[in-house]
């Protein structure tokens, strides 16, 4: 072979792993220095002018490039490589919560705002690596197989759950009515895994939960700002009716959801004045107002928050921590201060973008900060079996009679 055949060879070989790089979602330099002035590349523009939109010939100019030149054809038919490189883009905005979600994803974020799905019945995150079940759903599958709060899901269906988020892991395990799914479980105390089968089921997800407690003390837990006002309203309508004299908000391990929905609810407790400020990018503010006709302006109330704690959750929490409504107990929040839109795409995929943050009434700015509780008490080292158990709710109640002792 010729030398500049050789020379050609290498140029083409040095573009095909530069490209098949890009596809698979990953940016490598891969150009050898030598051979850079043979490829004739014209100077790119400057990247720092124009759109987003503009600056993405390149990813254009590559896609041409694979669909002509890339020896195995069908592998480009794999749509998963356009979703590679969506995720890429995102990903290096470095905000977590501007993201991309297959239709498969999608579906299952849709079914969680309703509250209707077909699965096992468990809240999942994923901590330090490990995929831990938060909490089963009561009389769900989940929790009728025994699966309790704190146990890692170490494999799906013989599937290692390591590098994978909450989100794969839920679509792993969601699956039609009467199929299964097989789950190993390491579980604190036990010194081997072990399998649980879970026939899955249509599962109606509570996130409305109310009970009367000792010294009519009323308990609310919220756990999702889903499509939930109409139920959040008949319980506080509810509690009202057995007149508490006192009530503890728990919205502990409450991710957020509609912002609408987190206005609702805050709405129960106060009498007027912003919930939240929204401030767009170009810096000007949108007030949300307290909606007329709240049942619990004045009772006395406790709010429970965590690390789980966010987005609507803290927005609620923010507002009746500013106003001095309530106290909180528990831990700092997760520090989730903005707002996304959804986007439904063609596909049926969906694109969500932070387009706004939001300040509590006095414009605190809880972007990566959380709140700060009025009475830290750290949580248990393992999930309470009783309210007994549970120190944070014990620390707000004994907060709610001192202060009813103290006729406040």
């Amino acid at each position: 072979m010729s030398k500049g055949l050789q020379v050609a060879a290498l140029v083409f070989a040095a573009l095909f792993l530069v490209v098949g790089s890009f596809a698979a979602g990953l940016f490598a330099a891969a150009y050898a220095p030598t051979l850079a002035p043979a490829l004739a590349v014209p100077a790119s523009p400057d990247p720092s002018q124009g759109s987003l939109e503009s600056r993405l010939t390149v990813l254009r100019e590559v896609a041409r490039i694979m669909d002509s030149e890339y020896y195995d054809a069908a592998a480009l038919r794999n749509q998963d490589l356009a979703y590679g490189a969506i995720r890429g883009l995102l990903q290096s905005l470095g905000d977590p919560y501007t993201n991309f979600a297959n239709p498969k994803q999608a579906a299952v974020q849709n079914e969680d705002l309703s509250g209707k799905l077909e699965g096992i019945g468990a809240v999942l995150a994923v901590r330090e690596g490990q995929l831990l079940v938060v909490e089963p759903e009561e009389d769900a599958p989940a929790q009728r197989a025994g699966l309790r709060p704190g146990d890692q899901i170490a494999q799906i269906d013989g599937k290692s759950t390591v590098g994978l988020t909450a989100g794969d892991a839920v679509g792993l395990i969601r699956g039609p009515r009467g199929s299964i799914v097989v789950l190993t479980i390491v579980r604190q105390g036990l010194s081997a895994p072990f399998d649980v089968a879970i026939v899955r089921a249509e599962v109606k997800l509570k996130y409305v939960r109310w009970e009367m407690l000792p010294d009519q003390v009323a308990y609310l837990q919220l756990t999702n700002f889903g499509d939930v006002s109409a139920d959040f309203i008949k319980a506080v309508r509810d509690i009202r009716d057995r007149k508490p004299d006192a009530l503890v908000l728990d919205l502990r391990g409450n991710p957020g959801g509609y912002l609408e929905v987190a206005v609702d609810v805050a709405s129960q407790f106060l009498d007027s004045g912003p919930v939240l400020y929204q401030e767009e990018r170009d810096g000007t503010r949108l007030a949300y107002d307290v909606k007329r006709g709240g049942l619990m302006k004045d009772l006395p109330l406790a709010v429970l928050v965590d690390k789980g704690s966010a987005s609507a959750s803290e927005i609620v929490a923010g507002a009746l921590q500013d106003y001095h409504r309530a106290v909180l107990v528990g831990e700092v929040t997760t520090g989730k201060g903005s707002v996304q839109k959804v986007h439904a795409l063609s596909d049926n995929s969906s694109l969500r973008v932070t387009y706004a943050h939001w300040l509590t009434p006095k414009g605190r700015q809880i972007d990566k900060r959380g709140l700060e509780p009025d009475l830290p008490v750290a949580p248990p080292a393992q999930a309470p079996l009783n309210h007994g158990e549970d120190a944070q709710l014990q620390s707000a109640l004994s907060y709610l009679a001192e202060r009813q002792l103290a006729g406040k």
